[in-house]
């Protein structure tokens, strides 16, 4: 910016004397990296709560203009104001929290022309999440999702946090506690999604110096259903409770291949098969994933009006994934179905049954 003004005054000076203006720009190492390293957390955390309204610039086009006139007017009504032009030309730039009035006055002056709107708000906001800082909030969520299409659904519901991990990918505890501080929230809770992964959600409650509550879900269902059960309007006693009675609203299945050969709870499986798992229980064996699937929603038996919702895992397209629920809506007519790349490792499918 400075380097800038300097070439702007040599470039005056050079045609005031009739000289050629010589500058030679120095680049300031570091970059934009470095100047973007300069803004700190105390600085993000002052400026949160300001408004800045809209930038509003546009020109107007007329006869006999007064731009000492307009520039009074509009200073009257918005700040950070800039006003130049002649008497036919106007250009305004203008800072207003409604930039309607603004508008106005011109269209009562003349012709508008390159209208530019644009929410300072918003770029704040997006200036803060660029630098790492979240706004602090009363409650929030941290939940542990085994794929990139599980963690979108989980994002979308509201999680302000969610930690990569599953089967044979445990988060630690540690990870767990710093995705709760990050949140910047009152309150936190963990949804561990996973019944490997609540001892560590536990650990992460006791180490962390805030307020972290586990609500211990123990499927990705469940912890779908927990989070949507989240209440704005409540406190955050009243949300953890509701978020764990809702634990018990869902059923969840699990589609896998099976490691080794086996028996367990009357079920023979050999290893390579695809089994599938109801509530953690083992329930049927298959020479596909689809047919585990099915054997396992006979035994679920879901009713007229009940959501059957998909989660396919990496190695299952979309395709495949869309053939096996429209044998689900086949086999059972009354249930709905949903489809969702969850993307996950090692589960060829989750399945939620609500």
């Amino acid at each position: 910016g400075g380097q800038g003004v300097v070439a702007f005054l040599a470039g005056a000076l050079g045609l005031l004397d009739g000289t050629e203006a010589v500058l030679t720009i120095a680049v300031p190492e570091g970059g934009p990296a470095k100047a973007a390293a300069s803004v700190t957390h105390e600085f993000l955390e002052h400026t949160e709560d300001e408004l800045y309204g809209y930038c509003t610039q546009f020109i107007v086009q007329g006869e006999g203009l007064d731009v000492d006139a307009v520039r009074e007017q509009v200073m009257a009504m918005a700040g950070s104001t800039v006003v130049v032009g002649d008497d036919r030309t106007v250009r305004v730039h203008a800072h207003a929290e409604d930039p309607g009035p603004l508008l106005s006055m011109g269209a009562a002056l003349g012709v508008l022309d390159q209208i530019n709107i644009q929410n300072m708000d918003e770029q704040h906001t997006e200036f803060m999440g660029r630098h790492g800082y979240t706004p602090r909030q009363a409650f929030g969520v941290v939940a542990v999702a085994p794929g990139p299409g599980i963690e979108r659904v989980f994002t979308d519901l509201g999680a302000g946090a969610v930690v990569a991990g599953g089967q044979t990918m445990n988060p630690s505890a540690a990870e767990l506690m710093e995705a709760a501080q990050q949140l910047n929230a009152d309150h936190a809770v963990v949804l561990p999604n996973n019944a490997n992964i609540v001892l560590a959600a536990q650990q992460a409650a006791e180490l962390s110096d805030g307020a972290v509550s586990v609500v211990p879900s123990r499927t990705v269902p469940e912890g779908i259903a927990a989070l949507l059960a989240v209440n704005p309007d409540l406190d955050a006693e009243a949300n953890v409770e509701a978020m764990t009675a809702a634990l018990g609203t869902v059923r969840s299945g699990e589609v896998t291949t099976a490691v080794r050969s086996t028996t367990i709870d009357g079920v023979s499986v050999v290893e390579g098969q695809a089994i599938a798992l109801l509530d953690g229980r083992l329930t049927a064996a298959a020479a596909t994933p689809a047919e585990a699937l099915l054997a396992a929603l006979e035994q679920a038996a879901p009713g007229d009006g009940a959501l059957v919702t998909l989660y396919h895992g990496a190695d299952v397209g979309a395709e495949e994934a869309g053939a096996a629920a429209a044998e689900i809506a086949s086999r059972f007519p009354g249930v709905e179905t949903e489809v969702i790349d969850g993307g996950q490792p090692h589960y060829h499918y989750l399945v939620s049954i609500e």
